[in-house]
């Protein structure tokens, strides 16, 4: 035992030769730490440790003699293939103050049975008969074996709520296992099934059924092989890369989704972490499609790195299923004057627009002969093609707020709207010249002229971007960030990368189904959902809100005046009842004498000296004061 920086008494079980000295050593002086906190005592632990009797009454804080009489005898009872290692009981024993280990004894059983099988091995029924007048000679073993009968209906169970997002608890309260155990728990199905640890191995081996290379990468692997049969119109995992860094980048897409990537005007992407466990992120691809009405996720890539290599292979990965599922190359309108795409808007993570721009060089998207673009560099891509979300860049100023002014703050929010070469060139030297002066914001404008890029996309003046195709793109991501709120409550997060993608796949069916009927059909999901009505409906939320957050004020004010008002004439009144009170003091003795009054009056009035009437009281009272 030593005593911490706190002078908190610590115990511990370690070496024989532990020292002091030693306290951070875990390695060649190896000691576990005793939790106090958690009940553990030590004076009890300590005797069991060196093998004193634990049960003295004489001993102050020892075992007393009624709860050592109820930690006796043990009539455990095992069946013989359950029997534990060494033919030890598990239980705790106490034996004249003593902890021991029970020993597990075999009892023979005078009952006999005869079996008959059938010849056929094939065939697993048998007839059991009991001999006459030999019983057992013991009680009934605990239910240790699932009958098949029970197996085959749990599984049942399983595959209705699905092997891959399966887990007992899910099992035991879906409404599809009430149907199918017509009302019953699984656990009143039979007492096997009580044990927790027999339920989850048959769901484990439902999974390995479906997914015998698991719910990882390799898993993900296995689904591809699979799908390779199917024709390429059925098909959803489209690619599948590993890299010598166990790094992975996973394209999926479903068919008619991605047709509407050659008539989209513009790409939104962007990350999203939460989908699945562990260090793998969903890559998301959004258009809008301008004749339903809606925004569209058409393409979503996994992967498990974020440098520029990966970022490369996540958007050729892309651009190359587009290919092979419309039989088209998808390009930009800047090199191929019949495709409607202008640009992509994305955040300002820098390797995810650096891999785009040398995807573009490495697909020979433009062809300088015919265009007269030159693009020396994935830079120059992105000088003509790329917008940043001012979204990101606002929040990035918003990180700044607790280290410069409010006016500062405006004026590095303005920088979007600067229009010509002076009024950027004094903003430049504004952020350097606050720079100096701050660290947080030499930091943040070294950031954005570290990409040559990065300012240009944000923009309008400084970007090669056609000023007409950076007016028709969006500003920022919020179509996209909205996307992942909505698939999230849908598929749920946190899942397995192969479970991911399959509840992805079942979502991206749906809605292209929803979408052939609604071509079908001619009725949209949304029909007030154009960029008008949407801004529309946003300024009327605004000014409902600013209505609201008026009339909140005006009350509140309104209820502060009248605070003030009440305030007054309760400090006058008191005043009042002090005068009343000093002026009834002085005239005690004083008589009352009758005063004639008119029929209509029934009150008397009193000759008192320094007495007020309700006309001099500062506000009207009901009823007259008694002396």
């Amino acid at each position: 035992m030593f005593r911490d920086e706190f002078d908190i008494p610590q115990s511990f079980i370690g070496c024989s030769n532990w020292a002091r000295s030693h306290r951070q050593d875990h390695i060649n002086h190896y000691s576990r730490s005793i939790p106090q906190a958690n009940g553990v005592s030590l004076d009890i632990l300590r005797r069991l440790f060196f093998g004193l009797d634990i049960y003295d009454p004489g001993r102050p804080g020892s075992i007393s003699n009624d709860v050592h009489g109820l930690l006796n005898g043990c009539t455990n009872i095992v069946h013989p293939a359950s029997v534990p290692t060494f033919n030890k009981c598990s239980y705790v024993h106490l034996a004249v103050g003593q902890h021991e280990t029970g020993n597990l004894y075999q009892i023979g059983c005078s009952a006999k049975l005869t079996v008959f099988t059938p010849v056929d091995r094939s065939d697993y029924r048998a007839i059991i008969i009991p001999e006459i007048g030999k019983p057992h000679s013991h009680p009934t073993f605990r239910p240790r074996k699932i009958p098949f009968s029970v197996k085959e209906e749990y599984q049942k169970c399983i595959k209705a709520v699905g092997s891959l997002s399966a887990t007992t608890s899910k099992v035991d309260s879906a409404v599809s296992t009430r149907e199918i155990l017509s009302g019953h728990l699984p656990q009143e199905l039979h007492g096997s099934l009580i044990n927790n640890r027999k339920r989850r191995k048959l769901v484990q081996e439902e999974r390995n059924k479906e997914f015998p290379q698991g719910v990882d990468i390799y898993g993900v692997m296995h689904e591809r092989g699979k799908e390779k049969v199917l024709p390429p119109a059925e098909c959803y995992i489209r690619s599948v890369h590993e890299f010598s860094d166990q790094a992975h980048v996973v394209v999926t897409l479903n068919t008619y989704l991605a047709s509407f990537m050659l008539d989209a005007v513009w790409i939104m992407v962007d990350t999203t972490f939460k989908v699945v466990h562990g260090d793998t992120n969903e890559f998301k691809v959004v258009i809008w499609v301008g004749a339903l009405n809606r925004s569209l996720v058409v393409g979503r890539v996994w992967s498990n790195s974020a440098t520029r290599e990966a970022f490369f292979n996540i958007w050729n990965g892309l651009f190359s299923s587009v290919k092979v599922v419309t039989g088209k190359e998808l390009n930009f309108h800047i090199f191929s004057p019949s495709s409607p795409l202008l640009g992509v808007i994305g955040d300002a993570e820098g390797a995810q627009a650096q891999g785009f721009g040398d995807m573009v060089l490495a697909r020979s998207l433009n062809k300088s002969n015919q265009t007269g673009i030159i693009l020396s560099d994935s830079d120059s891509v992105l000088l003509h093609l790329w917008k940043t979300c001012l979204v990101h860049f606002n929040r990035g100023v918003l990180n700044l707020r607790s280290h410069i002014s409010e006016q500062d703050e405006y004026y590095l929010k303005s920088f979007p709207s600067l229009d010509s070469d002076l009024s950027i060139q004094r903003y430049k030297n504004f952020c350097l010249q606050l720079g100096q002066r701050n660290k947080k914001v030499k930091d943040w404008w070294a950031h954005k002229l570290s990409y040559p890029w990065l300012l240009p996309s944000l923009n309008r003046h400084l970007s090669l971007m056609h000023p007409d195709h950076w007016d028709l793109l969006p500003s920022n991501t919020n179509i996209v960030e909205s996307s992942h709120a909505n698939d999230n409550h849908v598929t749920s997060t946190n899942h397995s990368l192969l479970q991911a993608i399959l509840f992805a796949k079942a979502l991206d069916n749906n809605t292209a189904r929803v979408l052939k009927a609604s071509v079908g059909s001619g009725v949209l999901t949304n029909s007030f959902n154009s960029d008008q009505q949407r801004f529309a409906a946003q300024g009327r939320r605004n000014a409902h809100a600013h209505h609201k957050r008026s009339m909140i004020a005006v009350e509140k004010q309104e209820q502060a005046d009248i605070k003030v008002k009440t305030k007054r004439p309760k400090v006058q009144l008191k005043k009042g009842k002090r005068s009343m009170t000093s002026a009834t003091s002085n005239t005690r003795s004083t008589t009352l004498k009758p005063v004639a009054m008119s029929s209509q009056e029934s009150c008397l009035s009193a000759e008192v000296p320094g007495s007020f009437t309700p006309a001099t009281f500062p506000f009207a009272i009901d009823q007259k004061p008694s002396f």
